[in-house]
């Protein structure tokens, strides 16, 4: 397969991390290659950064708008037949393109295909790596619901037709967009996944997904199972509902925000009662109540010290 695959990195101030990503696409074993550099509205130097790249780039500049309207736009310039997207903190290993696009030669309906990935600081230590799988499409289907298995926006290829047939990122979504669209997808298409890293993944404070930003990433993922299950109420959903929250209560818990970590562990139970007996939610439970007397013991500290 020699087909034409858009790469498109959406970047905002990233200027610093900007031309690793760039050079980690031009440096891919799978030479048919576009890339598609979408600057939203960066007030830093990414304008002279890219001008390095002047004949290999493509560079579009727009008002800052957001990540899913910087892929969008990126998606209507592709000339591709896939479209592939790359966050500019991020970097593709030189072998990325061409394991995924093996995959898509399994079957005619594949429309996406994603990948394992490393965590990695700033500068670029290893700190983690994914264990996400190639799940059949019945189990991937139940999954996905409850969370994002499919894994996020650097990871995956898309099949280009397949924003034809389900739409474009959702714009008003800033946080979960990748889940969202993955979502879309699996009603239509099969989502394959490639078992081992192909790229590295920048984390830390700033990343969306990080412990400092629960509130956004929950507000954001009810929006999403909302569009997917409608506003009523079913068992499904309400697994789906207790797994966010549950998420949730962790991801405030390791902040010290007790008080809304175990607002979230109670809608977690509430919504699914069952999940009581689930070890996952155990652990999550002993994560907030250890956390809890851990901050409350650094306040008492703190007022006796006074």
């Amino acid at each position: 397969m020699n087909e034409l695959v858009s790469a498109v990195i959406p970047t905002y101030n990233y200027a610093h991390f900007l031309c690793a990503a760039i050079d980690s696409v031009l440096a891919q074993t799978y030479k048919n290659i576009e890339v598609i550099v979408v600057d939203d509205g960066s007030s830093d130097n990414t304008s002279e950064v890219v001008k390095k790249y002047e004949g290999k780039i493509t560079y579009i500049y727009q008002k800052n708008q957001g990540l899913s309207a910087a892929r969008n736009t990126g998606i209507r310039a592709a000339h591709g037949t896939y479209v592939a997207f790359l966050d500019a903190d991020d970097i593709w290993l030189v072998d990325k393109i061409t394991e995924q696009m093996r995959l898509f030669e399994s079957g005619n309906n594949v429309g996406a295909v994603s990948c394992r990935f490393y965590e990695v600081d700033e500068s670029l230590r290893v700190l983690g790596e994914s264990r996400h799988k190639d799940y059949p499409p019945a189990e991937l289907k139940k999954r996905l619901m409850a969370k994002n298995v499919v894994s996020g926006g650097s990871s995956v290829v898309v099949k280009k037709a397949c924003f034809d047939a389900v739409g474009l990122f959702d714009e008003s979504l800033r946080s979960a967009e990748d889940w969202d669209m993955w979502l879309r997808i699996e009603r239509k298409y099969i989502i394959r996944l490639v078992e081992k890293p192909l790229l590295k993944v920048r984390v830390g404070s700033y990343s969306m997904s990080s412990a400092g930003n629960a509130q956004k990433m929950l507000d954001n993922e009810m929006v999403v199972l909302d569009k997917y299950f409608g506003r009523g109420y079913s068992i499904l959903k309400g697994q789906s509902l207790s797994r966010r929250y549950a998420a949730a209560a962790w991801a405030f818990s390791v902040q010290g925000q007790h008080k809304e970590a175990l607002r979230c562990l109670f809608v977690t139970f509430w919504f699914y009662p069952l999940a009581l007996f689930q070890k996952d939610k155990l652990g999550v439970v002993l994560t907030v109540i250890r956390n809890g007397l851990f901050f409350k013991d650094q306040k008492r500290s703190g007022a006796l010290a006074q």
